[in-house]
């Protein structure tokens, strides 16, 4: 299916075969220009999803940070207790 650009060049006149081709392939239509008004028909419009990220710091969640906090002043003073420091 793929040519040189040359090709266009030396024959610029409409390839229909190929045309039609291209559109069954990709699951397309070809239109003529007096089927323009049709066009618009022919176009779905497709819905839109949008995603929306967040993010939220680790201080923006007091218990979270407190847990951490609190984990970690635990295993220091049960190290200090144990002599393992």
């Amino acid at each position: 299916m793929t040519s040189t650009a040359a090709s266009e060049i030396d024959e610029p006149a409409l390839n229909r075969p190929l045309l039609s081709e291209l559109a069954r392939i990709t699951g397309g239509k070809v239109f003529e220009l007096a089927d323009v008004d049709k066009l618009d028909a022919a176009i779905a419009m497709r819905e839109v999803t949008r995603t929306m990220e967040t993010r939220d710091e680790l201080w923006d969640a007091p218990l979270l940070f407190g847990t951490l906090v609190l984990s970690l002043v635990a295993e220091w003073v049960l190290r200090k207790l144990y002599r393992m420091v």
